[in-house]
C-alpha cells in the first residue's frame, strides 16, 4: 500500500486520480500530521520513503526518514538528494514516472538491499538538531572572516546598507507592534480593574443602603416603643394624682 501523509493544492486531484485507477484500498490519504510521535510511527512502519521532488530546497524529511532507518527514493541532482549516493544510502531516479516505476520494481525484488540502504542512511544521513546547530555555529566564523577579507563577490543588487536599514526598520516595526500589544493588554487590564472596582462600589452602596434601611426601621420601632412607654407613664401618673386627690379630699 502507498500512504500519502500531508496535504497541498493538488490533494483532491490526486485522490480522484487514485480512485479512477481503483486504488481506494491501496492508496491511503491521511492528511497533514503534526504530532511528532505519530509522524515517527509512519516512518517506522514504512518500507520505503518516496520523495521525488525537485522543488524542496531542504530535504528535512529525508533526514527524518533516515533517523528511522528508512531509505528514500529521490530525484538525482535535486536538493533533497544532497549527500545521497544511489544504492548506498538512498535510491536515485530520473525525473519521470517510468524511472520511478522501474526503481520500485528493482527494490521490491530485493528486500535485503532495501534493509542495507536504510541502515546506511541512518548512519550517514541522519543529523541531530544538536549537530546541525553546532555545524552552523562552527561555520559562521569562517563565513564572517571571508566576508571581511572581501572573498565574497560584491552584490549588484541591493546594498548591504539598504538591507541592514530595512532589517532595522522591520525590527523597529516588530518592537512597536509588541509595545502596542502590551499597551492594549495594560488598557484591557485597567478596564477590567475599573469594572471590578465599580462592581465593588455598587455592592458597597447596596449593602450600605440596606444597613441604613434596617437602621431606620429599628429607629422607628424604638420611637414607637418610647411613645407607648410615655403613654403608659402618663396614665400611671394620672391615676396616682387621682388617688392622691381622693385622699386629700380635694
Amino acid at each position: 500500500r502507498m500512504v500519502f501523509v500531508g496535504g497541498g493544492g493538488d490533494l483532491d486531484e490526486v485522490k480522484a486520480y487514485a480512485a479512477s485507477l481503483g486504488l481506494e484500498g491501496k492508496a491511503l490519504f491521511v492528511g497533514p500530521v503534526r504530532d511528532r510521535e505519530l509522524i515517527r510511527a509512519w516512518y517506522c512502519r514504512a518500507d520505503l520513503f518516496l520523495f521525488p521532488s525537485t522543488f524542496d530546497t531542504n530535504g528535512l524529511v529525508v533526514r527524518e526518514a533516515a533517523a528511522c532507518g528508512l531509505a528514500s527514493v529521490l530525484v538525482a541532482g535535486s536538493c533533497a538528494a544532497e549527500d545521497v549516493t544511489g544504492g548506498q544510502n538512498g535510491f536515485l531516479i530520473e525525473e519521470n514516472a517510468g524511472s520511478l516505476a522501474a526503481m520500485l520494481l528493482v527494490i521490491g525484488s530485493d528486500r535485503d538491499l532495501l534493509g542495507r540502504v536504510g541502515e546506511n542512511a541512518q548512519r550517514q544521513l541522519y543529523l541531530s538538531w544538536e549537530d546541525a546547530v553546532k555545524n552552523a555555529w562552527d561555520r559562521y566564523p569562517a563565513v564572517i572572516d571571508n566576508y571581511r577579507r572581501g572573498l565574497y563577490p560584491k552584490h549588484d543588487g541591493l546594498s548591504d546598507g539598504l538591507l541592514h536599514g530595512l532589517a532595522a526598520a522591520l525590527d523597529g516595526l516588530n518592537k512597536g507592534r509588541e509595545r502596542y500589544r502590551h499597551m492594549q493588554e495594560d488598557v484591557a487590564d485597567g478596564l477590567e480593574d475599573l469594572k471590578d472596582g465599580l462592581g465593588d462600589l455598587r455592592e458597597g452602596l447596596s449593602d450600605g443602603l440596606e444597613d441604613l434601611k434596617e437602621g431606620l426601621e429599628d429607629l422607628t420601632d424604638g420611637l414607637d416603643d418610647l411613645k407607648e412607654d410615655l403613654a403608659d407613664g402618663a396614665r400611671r401618673l394620672k391615676d396616682r394624682l387621682e388617688e392622691l386627690g381622693k385622699k386629700l379630699d380635694i
